[in-house]
């Protein structure tokens, strides 16, 4: 089952100024379609938040590695490093440097994981890890992943991959771009204000997962009522 899916109508005209990394080089070979998702998925399958209006689930491979400057993938492991130390204390590993994504948009991740610990601590309980992947290696766990998503959840042990949060670094490796389309989807009503930004997109993240294992846990028998 996918949930907290945001997507604009199928007659909205596709924008085409999502932040993305640069192309690989062509080698004359067509990238494989990704396969649909089964109908009927387990529990286990990750929740999928998209940009609304572009792309759809068979677009060909994500591009390939972000290029930073020294200095920008200095920042973004100091910033790596903070978030892990806070994230270790509830059993939690961190991982921003697997896809380097902009370290502005990392300290917007860390902002909101440090925020999320501090107050809702509970948000962590059987989370495992804190990852930002490319768009091709969260197609390998969610199929029908597209260049649209912005981040999913693995919610319990059935999952094909650790419980946790997972970014898709493709369309955060401009700040300047991931808050320039957030604010773009929020003029237009497709989204909520700053949801679409690093930091609102791990809060949205957070709170899916939490909202996912309650309802999970209603309906195991013996568990809370159902209202």
């Amino acid at each position: 089952m996918v949930v907290g899916t945001v997507r604009a109508p199928d007659d909205t005209p596709a924008p085409h100024d999502l932040p993305t990394a640069p192309e690989r080089p062509d080698d004359g070979e067509p990238g494989p379609a990704a396969p649909a998702k089964p109908e009927g998925s387990e529990s286990g399958a990750p929740s999928t938040d998209d940009i609304p209006g572009r792309g759809d689930a068979n677009e060909s491979p994500s591009a390939s590695f972000p290029s930073l400057s020294p200095e920008q993938l200095a920042d973004l492991r100091r910033t790596e490093q903070r978030a892990r130390r806070i994230a270790a204390e509830h059993g939690v590993d961190v991982e921003f440097t697997g896809y380097p994504i902009d370290p502005r948009n990392a300290e917007g991740l860390a902002e909101a994981l440090e925020g999320t610990a501090r107050d809702y601590p509970s948000v962590f309980r059987d989370m495992e890890v804190v990852r930002v992947k490319s768009l091709d290696d969260l197609r390998a766990t969610d199929p029908s992943a597209s260049s649209n998503l912005m981040g999913h959840s693995m919610n319990d042990r059935k999952g094909p991959a650790p419980q946790g949060l997972y970014f898709n670094g493709e369309n955060f490796v401009d700040k300047k771009a991931t808050d320039a389309v957030a604010q773009e989807r929020t003029e237009k009503g497709w989204a909520v204000s700053g949801s679409l930004t690093a930091k609102g997109t791990f809060y949205h993240e957070s709170v899916t997962r939490s909202a996912r294992i309650l309802l999970t846990i209603r309906r195991r028998p013996g568990s809370w009522p159902a209202s």
